[in-house]
């Protein structure tokens, strides 16, 4: 049997803000660690003992609160794992990044690259596991999901738990919830807050 374990990493002010954050570096908040810590516990069976990361920031952080609450072993990071690239839309709420353009963003990956490159993901995370922990984003987790197993997941929160088990040639899968729920949607101030403070890291 093959087992890939898929962790959302925890909440971001930019997801309290529901902002598009693909691969802009936005850490996690008080908030996110705390649902990063809990994620440890829906790990509490061992379903793996190796973790590797998304390179970016708050991947690599709850990776490391994973970790140290459950005993893991840290490969380092994959480069693949990481968010999807929102191009032009990234800083933006979801709404005005679509009455600005519909679906396709500029620059964005596509859904086609984006698919092929989750197929390859798992793909080589179970040539190379029988089991492992990958801490990843949303929309990539989805479209992993989606491309090897078929039907996409309805919803994944912050800190939530994606488990994919391989016994001949089908995937089966099955979500866990993090316990700690999504902070209270940001106010409009705290949106250009949000934004602001990314800026201020970037410059």
């Amino acid at each position: 049997m093959t087992r890939i374990v898929f962790v959302r990493h925890g909440e971001t002010e930019w997801n309290r803000a529901r902002l598009l954050q693909g691969r802009t570096d936005i850490p996690l908040n008080d908030h996110g660690r705390a649902q990063a810590a809990a994620a440890s516990v829906l790990l509490a069976d061992r379903l793996a003992e190796t973790l590797v990361t998304s390179p970016l920031g708050r991947a690599v952080e709850t990776g490391r609160i994973l970790a140290e609450r459950a005993g893991l072993t840290v490969a380092g990071t994959l480069d693949d794992l990481v968010e999807r690239d929102f191009g032009e839309a990234e800083g933006l709420l979801v709404p005005d990044a679509r009455e600005r353009w519909g679906s396709e963003y500029p620059g964005a990956e596509t859904d086609a690259a984006l698919a092929a490159r989750g197929r390859a993901v798992v793909e080589h995370l179970a040539a190379t596991h029988r089991a492992v922990i990958a801490v990843a984003h949303g929309t990539f987790i989805r479209a992993a999901v989606d491309a090897v197993a078929g039907g996409a997941l309805e919803r994944l929160g912050n800190g939530d738990v994606v488990v994919l088990e391989r016994v001949t040639e089908s995937w089966h899968v099955e979500v866990r919830r993090n316990p700690i729920p999504a902070s209270p949607e940001a106010e409009p101030g705290e949106v250009e807050g949000a934004r602001a403070a990314a800026a201020t890291r970037v410059a």
